[in-house]
């Protein structure tokens, strides 16, 4: 007779964990009865419970767990986990002898306390022969690969969640890419593929829309799925993509409303408004927003420059205009100090240009800075000569 444990992954549809699976086997010429096959648990890891489905255990089979392994418990297979719990067995079974005799089955799921590599170890005994020696299985944590179901649906609203009004769409083709690339369509009946027993690691999403779809229409993911995480712990990953469509046409050249887009990808009519809010109309000097289909001006354009020399007006087409005036030429004196001498020069002043000054009786030129103009012809005195 022989016991064989093997670490592996174990899925019951909803949360992955790492479990050992048991198998008794009997090699030789004897029939076996009264079998007991242990299974000791890794001290890195505490009990989370028997795999329901078992092979070949017969009817009368036994399951049991104890804390110490003296004092047993009979447990049913399924969830039941325990903390306390550090020996798993069945007992009261038989293997007929011979090559055919069908191997027996168990599987338990652990729940690792850290990291670290999780050994289990198990043994068989039976009425008739000696236990076998112990048998150990390594396993390591986070190498679970995960199914992946992911299902296309018509987002209509944009909401990012499918609606029982919302179909699903079918001719789609799904994309994982990780140095390795799964593709899948999309099937008719559901909107969904599968990917089988992908690897731990984070995957990059893609998505291609069938060829047979509108052509005035753009598609846009609403859900916001680019990568797919496989955290390595077996978990079945369900994921809803949504898209909607936006039709490109204008078939009432109103650009507060639009038509709609159905799942194939075609515009539809009657149009409907557009997004409140929305910015809407072509006259520069008005704020405009659309508001239940049609578009409103909600407030003016500002216009003002802050420059009291220019007057300010807006054109509907060109938008802001800010205008010199076109007064002449402006004669005045001003009076100019270089540290040492203080005197006046005359200047004269063109609207929009640099006063131009006379020179000294000495011929140097006084460079002036000046201020910004306050009005036309009307200059703030000089902030210093150089």
């Amino acid at each position: 007779m022989r016991v064989n444990v093997d670490g592996s992954c174990w899925n019951n549809g909803t949360l992955g964990q790492p479990g050992f699976r048991v198998t008794s086997l009997n090699t030789g010429g004897l029939n076996l009865s009264g079998i007991v096959t242990t299974f000791d648990l890794p001290n890195n890891a505490t009990y989370a419970g028997l795999d329901p489905v078992t092979d070949n255990v017969p009817g009368g089979a036994v399951f049991e767990v104890s804390a110490d392994g003296v004092d047993w418990t009979a447990t049913a297979p399924g969830d039941a986990p325990d903390l306390t719990i550090r020996h798993v067995r069945l007992r009261n079974f038989g293997i007929v002898a011979g090559v055919s005799a069908l191997p027996v089955r168990f599987k338990v799921r652990v729940a690792a306390r850290d990291q670290g590599v999780l050994d289990g170890a198990a043994w068989m005994d039976s009425a008739e022969l000696s236990p076998t020696p112990l048998t150990t299985s390594e396993f390591v944590p986070g190498t679970c690969p995960s199914d992946i179901v992911m299902r296309k649906f018509f987002d209509a609203d944009g909401s990012g969640a499918q609606n029982d009004d919302e179909p699903t769409l079918a001719g789609w083709t799904f994309t994982l890419t990780n140095g390795t690339s799964y593709s899948q369509v999309t099937a008719a009946s559901t909107g969904e593929v599968r990917f089988l027993d992908v690897p731990p690691g984070a995957w990059t999403f893609s998505e291609t829309q069938p060829g047979n779809l509108g052509t005035q229409s753009t598609w846009s993911q609403t859900t916001g799925i680019d990568v797919v995480v496989v955290a390595g712990n077996g978990e079945l990953l369900s994921i809803p993509v949504g898209n909607r469509c936006t039709c490109t046409a204008d078939f009432d050249g109103n650009e507060c409303t639009s038509p709609g887009c159905d799942p194939t990808g075609a515009c539809t009519s009657p149009e409907q408004p557009s997004a409140e809010g929305q910015t809407c109309g072509t006259n520069a000097c008005a704020i405009s927003e659309c508001q239940s289909g049609a578009c409103v001006a909600t407030s003016n354009v500002s216009c003002g420059d802050g420059n009291s020399c220019t007057t300010d007006s807006c054109d509907a087409v060109e938008g802001c205009v800010n205008a010199l005036p076109t007064c002449g030429v402006v004669d005045f004196y001003a009076t100019v100090s270089d540290g040492t001498r203080t005197g006046q020069v005359h200047c004269t002043v063109t609207a929009g240009a640099a006063p131009l000054c006379d020179t000294e009786s000495d011929g140097r030129t006084l460079r002036i800075a000046w201020n910004a103009p306050s009005m036309c012809g009307a200059w703030s005195a000089p902030v210093g000569v150089k």
